[in-house]
């Protein structure tokens, strides 16, 4: 059976290797990835979905970041699918996990699994329930007003990709009031 940690590891490593890269990414595991991963595995369980694909996929949702930031939904299907067959996945668990990191931003592809929902879900509830967005305006490349512009869009879309009524009314409140927030221009 692969080293599940191994994976981890190697994904922690690509973001501190890339970190120049991608914008001050070194954060992106700790305050990102990590907490995917958690909520993932949360939802999984309490929707009784497959683990091990939903874990695998979680870890590796944003590795395509390092390959190519404007679609790494698409390099990080095909960067998973290398790295999960180098590990030593069987054929049916990367192409699960590679579904699932596609579909994950709901953009060029739609989650049409119980495992792809479920990470699009985490990746979304993630980004209100961590420091995600204030990280992201600090350390990012955008000016203060591109991040302003930007914003509104992105926390309706990250919104609109829960799946699921409870977590939807669990980040409700955060996103109410950063939409709030948004209206304010000075």
């Amino acid at each position: 059976m692969p080293d599940f940690n191994e994976i981890k590891k190697y994904v922690e490593e690509v973001f501190r290797e890339g970190d120049e890269m991608v914008a001050n990414f070194e954060w992106f595991y700790k305050y990102h990835i990590s907490i995917v991963y958690k909520i993932a595995i949360k939802l999984a369980k309490k929707y009784k979905a497959n683990e091990t694909v939903v874990g695998l996929a979680a870890i590796l949702h944003d590795i395509g970041i390092t390959v190519d930031p404007k679609q790494h939904d698409i390099a990080g299907a095909k960067e998973a699918e290398r790295i999960l067959k180098k590990y030593g996945y069987a054929p049916e668990i990367i192409k699960q996990v590679s579904n699932c990191i596609e579909s994950h931003m709901c953009e060029a592809k739609k989650p049409n699994t119980l495992e792809a929902k479920i990470v699009a879900t985490a990746d979304a509830v993630s980004k209100f329930k961590s420091p995600f967005f204030f990280i992201k305006a600090c350390a990012g490349k955008q000016t203060p007003e591109e991040y302003i512009e930007w914003f509104p869009n992105k926390i309706k879309r990250e919104y609109e990709k829960i799946f699921f009524d409870d977590e939807k009314r669990l980040v409700k409140k955060e996103y109410e009031v950063l939409s709030e927030m948004c209206k304010f221009r000075g």
